[in-house]
């Protein structure tokens, strides 16, 4: 099925929607580079008294408790981290001290890391290492060189001056050596961690275990906290990961967190609830932007909790001896479902549905504006089988979240606006993304009849980010496009077409019933019996026109109109050709053209018909094509027949136009012609006739604005005209001159050669 042809003003509507989502989108996708922009000034203007070290951790928690994304935090070259997440039923922040893992679990040094773990009921445990989990290891004490990227890596004494190598060096990048290791397969060489804390937060973001000061849940950006009163936010206590034991954890150290010279405090695991072995440094998110040196799109994959996501990471500096030396990264993460319920806060409610997913292969999908889950779980093990539980995390299901592709979509959901929006991403796939929309039939679940669907690429600048975004609006279909048995003309032309057939037949059997008379010998009742039936065939055409619009429906409707055609006009054809030839000759008596040759000269007429349908159905074939037009805002959907090209148009133009032409130059010719001989009159007549309705069909088709239906109306009226009336003037005519014959009429005439075929001697 081709999808062509799209009227102007569909692609002004194409541009508008499609320009104003993209322009949501970009404002959406704006905002971690603006929250980490601010974060990031914020931290150049000294709003870190320790650049960010751990000592500046409520600090931090206060700023990004004012800022909107669900989830901000950021990861240091020290490793440590911190942050929260509000969205949900989600709400914790999290907390890591600086340090490396992989340390000795004697190591007197570490003891305070190694003893600051946590069991699910609150128990304190030591914080050791699985067999082969990964850990940050220093290179040469951790000690700077230049970093990975692209700038850094360039060899600036090559260049030809100064001003050049000075800018080539200020784009020079410095980072600390270490690699990722791997705890070792040997039981009794067990090594400790640092570990990642969740904790509870109060309104304000820090963290807390005080009884009646938990926020349970999370709150809008857009409450004025200075305004609102405590007791109007869900407040409550802080649990352990069992849900029942309450926090109440005091420990004692000198942790990063109580200052930067050694100070010892109680309160760095105040409200930490849960432990986990975690170190930014070696996630895709901060290897990503260290690597790249550049603000940089991650994902989206798997999160070490909450599932699937993408974060946006942006590097952060310090100047140390003269160099910008990589400090960590800001981030900013959305999680697949945070897509989901923007594009749902969006469209939900409207009749316009959204789904975007990766350009590349193979079509991940993103989110899509149904709600509908852009991932599931698979067994780790083998992750081409689901998971066999509902839900749960990493930590505690042997399973993993993995993304869809938009292929399978559908059928995860079962919602019947997924399947429309999958149909439509498959479509603008398969045609390579056109400008045109693409209409999608609806099934009868849904109250529209149709969809029209439009793509288009958003990518965010300065970033890798690349999605194909698919947005389906509802349409009408056109009810006038074809002439099923619900469409007000569907009787009508039954009607007509068989009324054509049956006058058409009742002339032939009149005619042929009076084969013997001498008035229908002399109108060489053979060739006229011929023609009638020919415009018995032709009014046949007339019932192909019913139907819906199909691949089939049109190649079937080419083939019987134009043939058909042919068929009804060849022994006209040939006939006026054999009356002018007598009638151009200088002597009568000696001209003589048998029914046999003139027979055998409608072969040709039929064979040329047939090469030129056959050679359009192999390179051109008449196909079903879907238009949309849009008119006062309203979108309609049209299934008709067309063709690529004007091929065949002006082919059978030529070829059907030029025997009307020259049909009736040679009745002109026999316009002096005696009745008692030949049909003269009754020649021009049938061949202007059918010359005149094929004109005024033709000038109607192209200058008047008829729907479809009105256009197949016009032709099965133009059809049941030009036979009927051409074959009443043969008809009508003869059948009077039979009933005034005095003779008394049925005479045989057998063995006396017909006076208009036969003038001579010789025989048929």
């Amino acid at each position: 099925m081709i999808i062509t042809f799209i009227v102007p003003s569909v692609t002004a509507f194409n541009y508008e929607i499609g320009q104003r989502f993209i322009d949501r989108l970009s404002y959406y996708m704006d905002v971690p580079m603006a929250t980490n922009l601010l974060i990031s000034n914020f931290r150049f203007a000294g709003g870190f008294p320790n650049g960010l070290l751990a000592p500046d951790r409520d600090q931090y928690l206060r700023l990004r408790n004012a800022l909107a994304p669900p989830m901000v935090y950021y990861g240091l070259e020290d490793g440590s981290i911190s942050g929260f997440y509000k969205g949900g039923e989600f709400n914790f922040g999290y907390y890591r001290e600086p340090g490396n893992g992989g340390y000795a679990l004697d190591d007197p040094k570490m003891a305070k890391h190694l003893a600051s773990c946590v069991e699910k009921n609150g128990t304190q445990k030591d914080c050791i290492m699985d067999i082969g989990s990964q850990y940050t290891k220093c290179v040469d004490e951790c000690k700077v060189q230049l970093c990975p990227d692209e700038d850094s890596q360039k060899n600036c004494s090559s260049l030809m001056s100064d001003e050049d190598r000075s800018a080539c060096d200020g784009k020079k990048r410095y980072c600390a050596q270490y690699e990722i290791a791997y705890a070792p397969l040997d039981p009794s060489e067990r090594l400790g961690y640092v570990p990642l804390t969740n904790f509870c937060h109060d309104v304000r973001g820090l963290f807390t275990q005080v009884e009646g000061e938990v926020l349970q849940s999370y709150f809008p950006i857009t409450i004025d906290l200075g305004t609102t009163s405590q007791s109007s936010f869900p407040l409550g206590n802080c649990y352990h990961a069992d849900g029942t034991t309450r926090v109440n954890r005091s420990l004692a150290g000198a942790y990063g967190y109580c200052g930067t010279n050694g100070e010892v405090c109680n309160n760095t695991f105040a409200g930490g609830y849960e432990s986990s072995d975690y170190d930014p440094r070696y996630r895709p998110w901060y290897t990503a932007v260290r690597e790249s040196q550049a603000p940089t799109w991650f994902g989206p994959y798997p999160y070490f909790m909450l599932g699937l996501g993408l974060t946006f990471g942006s590097p952060i500096y310090d100047d140390v001896d003269g160099k910008r030396v990589f400090a960590g990264v800001l981030a900013v993460d959305y999680r697949l479902e945070d897509i989901a319920k923007f594009l749902v806060d969006t469209y939900g409610g409207t009749d316009t549905a959204v789904i975007m997913y990766d350009e590349a292969s193979p079509n991940y999908v993103v989110a899509s504006s149904t709600g509908s889950p852009a991932a599931k779980l698979v067994l780790k093990e083998d992750p081409s089988k689901p998971c066999p539980v509902s839900s749960g995390t990493m930590a505690d299901t042997p399973c993993d979240p993995a993304r869809v592709k938009v292929s399978e979509f559908s059928t995860m959901s079962g919602n019947e606006m997924d399947n429309m929006l999958v149909k439509a991403s498959l479509r603008h796939i398969e045609s390579s993304y056109p400008e045109e929309l693409i209409s999608i039939k609806a099934p009868s679940e849904i109250r529209f009849d149709v969809y029209l669907s439009q793509n288009t690429l958003f990518e965010h600048p300065g970033t890798n980010l690349q999605w194909r975004v698919i947005i389906i609006s509802p349409g009408n279909r056109s009810a006038s496009d074809s002439i099923e048995a619900n469409h007000p003309l569907f009787g009508t032309i039954i009607t007509v077409g068989l009324l054509g057939v049956i006058i058409c037949l009742a002339f032939f059997i009149a005619f042929y019933r009076s084969r013997k008379q001498r008035a229908v010998i002399y109108a060489d009742w053979r060739f006229t019996c011929a023609f009638i039936l020919g415009c018995a065939l032709f009014n046949c055409s007339t019932f192909a026109f019913l139907g819906p619009n199909t691949d089939m429906t049109c190649m079937m409707r080419m083939w019987v109109f134009h043939l058909f055609f042919v068929v009804a006009l060849a022994p006209l054809f040939v006939k006026v050709w054999r009356m002018s030839k007598l009638a151009g000759s200088s002597n009568i008596r000696r001209q003589s053209v048998s029914h046999t040759k003139t027979a055998l000269l409608m072969l040709p007429l039929l064979l040329a018909q047939t090469i030129i349908l056959t050679f359009v159905s192999i390179f051109d074939p008449p196909h079903q094509t879907q238009n949309t037009e849009v008119v006062a805002g309203i979108v309609t959907q049209h299934i008709v027949c067309s063709q690529n090209t004007m091929a065949l148009f002006i082919t059978e133009i030529v070829f059907e136009a030029g025997l009307i032409v020259i049909g009736c130059y040679l009745a002109f010719k026999t316009r002096n012609m005696n009745d008692n001989f030949g049909e003269s009159k009754q020649l021009i007549f049938a061949m202007y006739n059918i010359a005149l309705v094929s004109v005024v069909f033709l000038l109607l088709s192209i200058l008047a604005d008829l729907e479809q239906g009105d256009k197949k109306m016009l032709q099965a009226v133009g059809v049941f005209w030009g036979t009927t009336v051409s074959s009443a003037a043969f008809v009508i005519p003869r059948l009077i001159q039979v009933q005034n014959f005095t003779s008394g009429s049925n005479v045989a005439l057998s063995g006396i050669g017909s006076p208009a075929t036969k003038f001579g001697s010789s025989q048929n």
